[in-house]
């Protein structure tokens, strides 16, 4: 009786045994699992962003439950990193703040613009012109004004023209004179020869021939003689003509229209410097009354603001500078 029990037992406990084992080894596998998820999870926090993907991995684990919050814990320490890296950013910032300042330092640059401002300071100078002529080159008796009442009459052309020069022209004008006389006042006052010949004319010519057209024969010989007068000025070394023309007169305002032009024209082509002044501009659309004192010669207002016209032109071209 005892040897079927005891053989039935042993049967029992061998069928048994396979299953303890079996039981053992599952228990040991989680907790060695837990255990790598745990390393896992300490390599996390170590690596900062690194640790955050190991951590997902343990997550992915069935067994690393462990290692998944050893990871998260790993992710804060990748967020502290972002923030030091948004410092460094800031630091760039104050380097180039840094820069800006350097670029500030080219107000040296400014300099450069000063010398290029006195560059032009220089052009204006040139284009002034007085400070290029050669001064003292023509004395103030080798300055010779010839002409009619224009300058003859009052004097106050000349007076003016002499004081802003600062020198005594000669005046050998006469009252009364055409071209053609004004040409010969010129050759009998050559002594000393003038280099600079300051002159009027053409309006005798038209004022005593009243019934002449403008463009009869008289007023063509009065152009006739000043192109042969400039011709004459130049075959003897003169060396600038200034020719004055008339303002507005009313008693032979259509003379005039006709000549000035005609006159500018000689003066242009002339073979001898000359430098055409018309007065005209200057009071043009005024009444006579207020610059002449008779309807033709100037007052002294009037022959004042001539000569400065004169004179502006003469020192624009270095004319007896």
């Amino acid at each position: 009786m005892a040897t079927p029990f005891f053989a039935a037992a042993r049967s029992l406990a061998m069928a048994l045994l396979p299953l303890l084992f079996a039981a053992c080894g599952s228990s040991g596998g989680e907790d060695g699992q837990g255990s790598g998820g745990a390393s896992a999870g300490a390599a996390t926090a170590g690596a900062g962003s690194g640790g955050s993907a190991t951590g997902s991995g343990a997550s992915a684990n069935p067994g690393g439950a462990g290692g998944a919050s050893s990871g998260t814990a790993g992710t804060p320490t990748g967020s502290g990193g972002a923030v030091s890296g948004v410092g460094g950013s800031v630091a760039g910032a104050g380097g180039i703040a840094a820069s800006a300042g350097t670029a500030g330092t080219a107000g040296s640059g400014g300099h450069g613009g000063s010398v290029g401002g006195t560059a032009g300071a220089s052009g204006t100078g040139g284009a002034g012109g007085a400070s290029a002529c050669q001064h003292g080159q023509v004395a103030g008796n080798e300055v010779l004004i010839v002409g009619d009442s224009y300058f003859a009459l009052s004097g106050e052309i000349t007076k003016e023209l002499r004081r802003l020069a600062g020198a005594n022209y000669r005046d050998v004008s006469v009252s009364g004179t055409k071209m053609g006389a004004i040409a010969k006042s010129y050759t009998n006052n050559r002594t000393p020869q003038p280099k600079v010949v300051i002159m009027d004319g053409g309006g005798n010519d038209i004022l005593q021939n009243p019934g002449c057209a403008p463009g009869c024969a008289q007023e063509v010989q009065a152009v006739t003689d000043a192109k042969n007068f400039l011709k004459q000025m130049a075959t003897d070394g003169v060396r600038d003509v200034v020719f004055l023309f008339y303002y507005d007169m009313p008693s032979m305002k259509a003379g005039l229209d006709w000549m000035r032009p005609k006159m500018a024209d000689e003066c242009e082509q002339s073979p001898v410097p000359c430098h055409f002044v018309d007065n005209q501009p200057l009071f043009a659309g005024m009444d006579a009354t207020t610059y002449t004192v008779d309807g033709i010669h100037p007052n002294t207002e009037t022959a004042h603001i001539i000569a400065k016209q004169v004179w502006d032109r003469m020192q624009q071209e270095c004319v007896a500078q």
